[in-house]
């Protein structure tokens, strides 16, 4: 199984200091059976930037990713991804690299859950949540008692195999704000909702 990861910043913030700080856990096998990839599981008072957040597994559950805002939360520059197949950036790698992880046919992806004490927004943000196998993609949950706004971010659930892909959840006390928003949950080709 892939280690659990938990980071917890109760009257701050966690900041990636480059880019795209790295947060991963996997259970990878190229012959025979892998564990569970690992929970990673976030907790700050005020925001969350400059983070990429990769669970896989390639044959069992991936793990989920839980975040959660103890206060308004803002969310920036930040990708999760749950996903079967995905792509990494090689750090310092000029120009830039990137390895392709794919997982075969068998491990699910992992459910990713966001919640907010107060307001929550996402700044040139993504998650994504897919699969390319017959097992499904996870669910994705964001809740807020305040306003939950979107901005330049996307939320992808998607299948090009006999998988489902996973169900997206947005619930928000006070309001929705969609501002270059791309929301997809689908079959096969990328396509969307934009606002």
């Amino acid at each position: 199984n892939g280690g659990e990861i938990s980071l917890i910043a109760r009257d701050g913030d966690i900041i990636g200091t480059s880019a795209n700080s790295l947060l991963a856990s996997f259970a990878l096998s190229e012959a025979g059976e892998a564990g569970n990839g690992g929970n990673v599981t976030l907790k700050a008072g005020k925001a969350i930037t400059n983070l990429e957040i990769l669970t896989l597994s390639s044959s069992e559950q991936a793990g989920t990713v839980e975040i959660t805002g103890l206060g308004d939360l803002l969310v920036t520059n930040t990708r999760i991804l749950t996903s079967r197949r995905v792509e990494v950036e090689v750090p310092f790698s000029y120009p830039p690299e990137f390895i392709t992880l794919d997982v075969g046919g068998q491990g699910q992806s992992g459910n990713v859950t966001i919640h907010s004490s107060g307001n929550l927004t996402f700044n040139n943000s993504s998650i994504e949540s897919d699969t390319n196998g017959i097992r499904d993609a996870g669910d994705v949950e964001i809740t807020s008692p305040g306003r939950v706004t979107f901005n330049n971010s996307q939320i992808i659930s998607n299948t090009s195999n006999s998988g489902n892909a996973g169900n997206i959840f947005i619930n928000a006390g006070n309001g929705i704000t969609f501002q270059g928003l791309y929301l997809y949950e689908g079959e096969s080709q990328r396509g969307g909702l934009f606002a």
